[in-house]
């Protein structure tokens, strides 16, 4: 319901998008006149009667911007137990990765308001937000209300057309996610993904340094359960302060800065001697902390960015499946991802050529992973595991700029470890990917 709300309240703003290019009623009055349509005796009772009214133009907003994102996809994938060859669960499929209508209402020269939709997608709406710019002697920065990405995993608040591979690291939806199998105190199913980082509902504030606009930092409060719009009495508060530098020049600009965060009613915890589906009788609470660092030199791009989150009864009670409850042990699971992409090629007639290769790391500390949790649309079932390291090798072909863009690309992930302690046989699993990128 909230988010039909929204919804229509956008569409209102866009209605009235071009209201002051209309033509007033006084000048409508002198055409129908010079058209000899009505009398000029007419046309002044028409006015004097329309001075008695009260009448306002609506100007709340000034221009409207929309554009798409259309992301088309073909995978192949497999698993390998053992590294015995043993193939199972080959997976050959082609789908819509991604397609993002995108409004942006401009309500003034330094405001707007935004909406994304997201489609395919269990929550239609990706963000939406209103936005003010600042620059005063002391407040200066952008100011944002509504439902948007944190920034602890700096990644996830790039857009998904800048990205130099075809979805986000490991990290970002291992470290994010939601709260899965859960509705109204109720508990269906454990995912891994820890609901920590992501989009969530709230107050967002980044803002610089006046006197220095190269420092940078950022304080954010919002619900604690991320890809809900709502905030509820069963989902927490969680809160954010980012400190950090922005430095750029002709040849190169850097980025770098840390996130810290804390989140209450993180973990749904159900009673030991339960069994899903449950009744939740605790949540659990989280700290977060993640350095990052961005870099571009040239033709040249460096990303690396490290996350460790300490989660209550974030420990898993079974080797086989997750399952948290209230006497799990707290978790530390952390990770880091290293990403370098070099242009090799620039030509105004075939667009450029970029190589792009990453590493990405997680360690769960007992929680565990599946491969479901961490990859797009994996529907086989790899079992529980209590590491992963993550292989990518791919090329970006800009054909224009981002506008046209074509991704080949390779990840090869190792499963390892059990998150209950105790020896376990590891896991392979391959994915190659072939994607187009339009944006019109």
């Amino acid at each position: 319901m909230f988010a039909g709300f929204l919804f229509v309240l956008f569409l209102f703003f866009a209605f009235f998008a071009n209201a002051e290019n209309l033509p007033h009623d006084g000048q409508l009055l002198d055409v129908l006149v010079s058209k000899k349509l009505i009398t000029p005796a007419e046309a002044y009772e028409i006015k004097k009667d329309m001075t008695e009214i009260p009448y306002c133009s609506p100007e709340s907003v000034r221009s409207l911007r929309t554009f798409f994102i259309l992301q088309m996809r073909y995978t192949y994938s497999w698993n390998d137990h053992s590294g015995a060859g043993v193939r199972v669960g080959d997976e050959s499929r082609f789908n819509i990765r991604r397609f993002i209508p995108v409004f942006i209402a401009d309500t003034s020269a330094n405001s707007r308001l935004m909406t994304t939709l997201y489609m395919p997608s269990s929550t239609l709406i990706n963000t939406v937000h209103y936005e003010v710019d600042l620059d005063g002697e002391i407040l200066a920065g952008k100011l944002k209300l509504g439902h948007w990405s944190v920034n602890f995993a700096t990644e996830e608040c790039d857009s998904c057309t800048m990205l130099k591979t075809p979805d986000r690291s490991i990290l970002c939806l291992y470290f994010g996610g939601g709260d899965g199998g859960y509705d109204g105190y109720m508990k269906t199913s454990y995912g891994t993904a820890l609901g920590f980082s992501g989009y969530h509902t709230g107050v967002y504030w980044d803002g610089y340094i006046p006197g220095c606009k190269e420092l940078i930092y950022g304080l954010t409060v919002t619900n604690s359960k991320p890809n809900d719009i709502f905030v509820r009495h069963d989902n927490g508060i969680s809160c954010w302060l980012t400190l950090g530098c922005d430095v750029k020049r002709q040849d190169y600009s850097v980025r770098a800065g840390v996130t810290l965060g804390y989140s209450d009613k993180i973990v749904s915890a159900i009673d030991e001697s339960s069994v899903l589906p449950s009744q939740m009788v605790s949540f659990g609470d989280a700290y977060g902390f993640n350095p990052y660092f961005r870099g571009t030199f040239g033709d040249f791009t460096l990303d690396c960015e490290f996350m460790l989150v300490s989660l209550e009864y974030g420990k898993t009670r079974s080797s086989v499946s997750p399952l948290y409850t209230t006497a799990s042990s707290t978790a530390n699971p952390w990770g880091f991802y290293v990403l370098a992409a070099y242009k090799i090629f620039k030509s105004n007639e075939w667009g450029e050529v970029e190589p792009t290769f990453r590493f990405s790391y997680i360690d769960t500390d007992g929680r565990g992973i599946r491969g479901c949790d961490v990859m797009y649309q994996m529907s086989w079932d790899n079992g529980l595991y209590d590491r992963v390291s993550a292989y990518y090798a791919g090329v970006n072909w800009y054909i224009d700029g981002r506008y046209l863009k074509v991704t080949l690309g390779w990840e090869h992930l190792d499963f390892s470890g059990s998150p209950a302690g105790g020896a376990k046989a590891g896991v392979s699993s391959d994915v190659a990917i072939a994607q187009l990128q339009i944006l019109f």
